[in-house]
């Protein structure tokens, strides 16, 4: 169970957007090669103005892990109901980095790519995440729109 707290880039700095956020619990399966998370999310704030979509949300996310070259990486695969793309992940899953085209969005929008970093800390039951929503554009220049910082409480059946 979790917290979104988003977070819009305005005029060259980090302004908070209340309005924006969320709380989640995601449900995750994990196997030997792969990963599958449902994540469900609900925008409580009443100024909600619904342009994330729905208040009430449900995500698929599936990862694929890879031996990388470097010893303590995985290469990783993702498909999900946002997009698809890859990343990396410690071979012990405690830092993860995944980036993907953001599937379904306008050309006008003002991002059209994700990159989520996530740190697991398995020993405090605690997980931070970073949510980035950026406009990329075909040199490799990034020009941020918004963030959303997630924290978790990490629950394992006995």
């Amino acid at each position: 169970m979790g917290q979104g707290e988003a977070w819009i880039f305005l005029e060259g700095q980090w302004i908070r957007n209340p309005e924006q956020d969320y709380q989640f619990l995601v449900r995750q399966n994990r196997f030997k090669d792969f990963w599958e998370s449902l994540k469900v999310q609900n925008r409580n704030n009443p100024k909600y103005n619904g342009i994330a979509g729905a208040a009430d949300q449900q995500h698929f996310f599936r990862i694929l892990y890879e031996k990388d070259t470097d010893d303590d990486r995985l290469k990783v695969l993702l498909s999900s109901t946002y997009g698809n793309g890859t990343g990396w992940s410690t071979s012990d899953f405690t830092t993860t980095v995944l980036e993907f085209l953001a599937q379904g969005v306008s050309e006008f929008a003002p991002y059209n790519t994700f990159r989520i970093t996530q740190n697991y800390d398995y020993t405090k039951g605690k997980l931070t995440e970073t949510v980035e929503l950026f406009k990329k554009n075909s040199n490799g220049i990034e020009d941020p729109y918004a963030k959303i910082e997630e924290r978790a409480r990490i629950f394992r059946p006995q």
